[in-house]
């Protein structure tokens, strides 16, 4: 998927305070960990929208989980996943184990800040505090007191919106991003061979 075919299409209720959640709904994206921190979030108009297949290991484990204003939306194609993106107050993603998730960069072109952990690759694409916040793997409370920062600061909401599409403005997309990495990585190939001259 092009990070150029992400784009804000519309903007969250300032009314409601609402979450959304991209990927596969397993253990590894800790889903457990943020139906957990979401059930302490203190919002009046709260909603978390689970976007994703879900995995059959998760399907015995959710009715165990708390789940009160939470949607099982299932897949989606490009055009509802943007309609989501865009109207959600941020995107949580509180992997244990993942590789760089590109839905991070997808969700930052949509307007939307981002709630991840560092095993998403969140620390190379945005700052912690400013186009989101990044917290421990595993650390409900933090997860939640993340949530609750947002849901309590409506100008913090709109603040880290613009912060989120000016970064993705600066990364230029994912061949720019790949493009610098891959400059990076001759660098240091570069300089660890003139080490070993």
């Amino acid at each position: 998927m092009r990070l150029e075919d992400f784009h804000p299409a519309g903007e969250p209720d300032p009314e409601r305070f609402d979450l959304c959640f991209v990927g596969q709904v397993s253990l590894r994206k800790g889903v457990p960990d943020l139906l957990e921190a979401f059930a302490r979030v203190r919002h009046p108009r709260k909603r978390l929208r689970i976007i994703g297949p879900v995995f059959a290991h998760m399907k015995a484990l959710l009715p165990r989980l708390p789940r009160e204003n939470v949607e099982i939306v299932g897949a989606v194609g490009r055009a509802e996943l943007i309609r989501y993106l865009s109207t959600s107050h941020a995107m949580v993603l509180p992997s244990l184990e993942e590789g760089l998730a590109l839905v991070q960069g997808e969700a930052m072109a949509c307007g939307c800040p981002v709630i991840a952990t560092p095993n998403t690759g969140s620390e190379d694409l945005f700052m912690n505090g400013r186009e989101g916040f990044i917290v421990p793997a595993g650390d409900v409370a933090a997860l939640a007191q993340a949530m609750q920062t947002l849901a309590d600061d409506p100008a913090r909401q709109r603040t880290m919106r613009h912060a989120a599409l000016e970064r993705v403005r600066r990364l230029g997309g994912w061949n720019d991003y790949g493009d610098r990495w891959m400059a990076v990585l001759r660098e240091l190939v570069s300089a660890r061979d003139g080490e070993a001259r």
